[in-house]
């Protein structure tokens, strides 16, 4: 999550968090930041170190959610003054997804899961898709929305967020049952397939609703 564009969003709406709680934040998840880059490294079954180093980076970067939920605590008041219950809903679920990123974080600093992960490609997809069409998306439509750069639909939210909640379940479900060595339901592409076409759909509709502000704005010719 983009916490500097965080921070700027809410002084925008004029929403000031606890100082000491943004700096501790901060450092936090930088000092996490360089340490977890070893979590990328466990593929290749590194030395013993370099599992210590990113371990010890998730658990730094556990104690900068809990920062992080400390400045929740300080501005929750102003949030729901400020904002509408439609983005507070959207942030929660954001919140919620970096919770669970953080913590497939943690659990892949493990050697167990770390060798796991690399032997089940479904996780790994799943991990990238929670972050980018999760995190990182909803994130850019929540900000750009309260700039006033896009008009967000609740209907075409609710597909994107039910294209990609069904769409990340299956993802994490059919490596679960590679793990187990169970056998996946029938006609799991086709399904796949099918939710996943509600993310196309759901910007689709989003830029489609956009369009109509965009044109209607533009100069008649005389």
């Amino acid at each position: 999550m983009p916490f500097r564009t965080v921070f700027f969003f809410l002084e925008k709406h004029k929403i000031y968090a606890e100082k000491a709680f943004v700096s501790s934040f901060y450092k936090l998840m930088i000092v996490s930041c360089v340490l977890t880059v070893c979590l990328s490294f466990l593929w290749i079954k590194p030395p013993l170190e370099i599992y210590i180093i990113g371990f010890i980076g998730a658990i730094i970067q556990l104690i900068a959610l809990f920062k992080f939920w400390q400045i929740i605590n300080t501005i929750i008041k102003d949030l729901h003054k400020k904002l509408t219950p439609f983005t507070i809903r959207l942030l929660t679920f954001i919140y919620a997804l970096f919770v669970f990123k953080i913590v497939l974080q943690l659990l892949t600093s493990i050697p167990y899961f770390a060798e796991l992960t690399s032997q089940i490609i479904d996780f790994v997809i799943g991990y990238l898709h929670l972050n980018f069409i999760g995190i990182v998306s909803l994130t850019l439509f929540v900000f750009l929305k309260e700039f006033g750069l896009l008009k967000l639909s609740k209907i075409w939210v609710r597909v994107y967020l039910l294209g990609f909640s069904l769409s990340e379940i299956l993802i994490f479900y059919k490596g679960f049952c590679n793990w187990q060595q169970l056998s996946i339901i029938n006609n799991y592409y086709l399904i796949l397939m099918l939710v996943s076409s509600l993310i196309p759909i759901a910007v689709l509709g989003i830029f489609i609703q956009n369009l109509k502000p965009i044109f209607s704005t533009q100069p008649t010719l005389p």
